[in-house]
């Protein structure tokens, strides 16, 4: 039988929302005007329905904040492509100056040229043409182990991608799991080669196995329409990751990530899409370690999820049905007239009003998937979740319970298993 026991006071209600009292992190680079970064904080979030307002021009202060601000939707795309284009003419520039996130005004370019029309992606693909000409290092990492090639992989922007294969671009060790697995191979085939099994052992010893399932919640909200490649994320533990016996994450253990990808759906045709990436596991006492995770699961979510991609609900009217409610409408309409028109208001009405964008608040709970066997050396000091030791009382109390009752017809039901006892 399981036994659940709970208990209700004003404090339990503020533990739960302790979560959604933590800061969100920066999504902005360091080196920004305090005008512009005060307006991208003091902004109200965008009514999804109507179009982006955008924000007044400001210039920006480096050229990897313009190249941010360019990428942005509330942004003036071109006036911030054609500082990039004026500050990259000056020869006091550096084109390899990187932000708090470690991001290059390479990455930038990238990312905002996943954003951009034919127009603004060829000047993008001239900007970066500029930057990598200029000994921008094209295969740099940031803070989440992503290269620019890493964002450019979910983008459409063919010629961004060619330009950086022509410039051997490679991808980061955030995403490569082929060049980690090989990696690893290469340690176990260079123990065997001597004949020492113990660092064979070594080689092959995980603290995070492949396939390890740790289940997280949102501290930051995120949409696919509120959302843009590059902005920060993140997750805190809320189940502890037990290996072999052994405590490895404690609950309440950061991740903190970026997106990899976020776009919306612009028609009925196209879906809207999240990719998430949660790089970073930090400790309570400050350890970090770099993971290479999946989202396998969203709870209580309608989208599906196709190798770590959050894909959006299509459109509600498929061809075959949009056809079947076309022509039962007609029929009804040749008969009524006015129940005709009623429904294909309702119709047009409901297809209008349907929301098919991602949006996970903070709290969200997911299921990560590790991706490749990680070693992260957790502290010593880690605790698991206090054990619950029942009362004697308790102990009675249950025991008396019947473990079988009948219904009021005298009818006998299903054996008790689960017994909820509230406070």
């Amino acid at each position: 039988m399981l036994i659940l026991v709970f208990g209700f006071s004003p404090a339990s209600g503020q533990r739960a929302n302790a979560a959604n009292s933590l800061p969100a992190p920066d999504q902005t680079p360091s080196a920004t005007s305090q005008t512009a970064q005060e307006q991208d904080q003091n902004s109200p979030e965008d009514e999804p329905e109507k179009p982006v307002k955008k924000k007044q021009f400001v210039p920006a202060a480096s050229l990897g904040e313009a190249l941010y601000l360019s990428s942005r939707e509330d942004r003036h795309t071109v006036a911030y492509l054609d500082q990039a284009r004026t500050m990259l003419a000056q020869p006091n520039t550096d084109a390899k100056a990187a932000d708090d996130k470690g991001r290059t005004p390479l990455h930038w370019a990238v990312i905002g040229a996943m954003y951009a029309d034919k127009k603004q992606i060829a000047a993008y693909c001239d900007v970066a043409e500029l930057l990598i000409a200029g000994g921008t290092e094209v295969n740099a990492e940031d803070a989440y182990g992503n290269t620019p090639l890493d964002y450019q992989e979910m983008s459409a922007a063919q010629e961004m991608m060619e330009l950086l294969l022509e410039a051997d671009a490679r991808p980061g060790g955030g995403q490569s799991e082929v060049a980690q697995l090989g990696a690893l191979l290469l340690g176990v085939a260079a123990a065997a080669k001597v004949g020492d099994m113990e660092k064979v052992r070594a080689a092959l010893a995980a603290d995070l196995p492949l396939s390890t399932p740790i289940h997280v919640k949102l501290i930051t909200p995120v949409s696919s329409n509120g959302n843009r490649a590059g902005d920060a994320i993140e997750a805190v533990v809320a189940a502890p990751v037990v290996v072999d016996n052994r405590l490895v994450i404690a609950p309440g253990t950061r991740l903190v990530g970026t997106l990899l990808h976020a776009t919306k759906s612009y028609n009925r045709f196209e879906r809207s899409q999240l990719v998430l990436d949660f790089a970073n596991l930090t400790y309570a006492d400050g350890t970090k370690a770099r993971l290479v995770l999946r989202v396998t699961d969203i709870d209580n979510a309608r989208e599906t999820i196709e190798m770590n991609r959050i894909i959006g609900v299509s459109f509600p009217n498929s061809a075959m049905n949009q056809k079947k409610v076309t022509w039962g409408r007609r029929l009804v309409g040749t008969a009524f007239p006015m129940v005709g028109y009623a429904m294909e208001a309702a119709t047009l009405v409901y297809n209008r009003k349907f929301d098919r964008e991602i949006r996970y608040d903070a709290g969200t709970d997911m299921t990560l998937e590790v991706r490749i066997p990680a070693k992260v050396n957790p502290p010593a000091n880690l605790k698991r979740w206090p054990a619950y030791t029942p009362s004697a009382e308790l102990v009675r109390l249950v025991n008396a319970q019947p473990a079988r009752v009948d219904t009021q017809k005298g009818d006998p039901v299903d054996l008790t298993n689960v017994m909820l006892i509230g406070s």
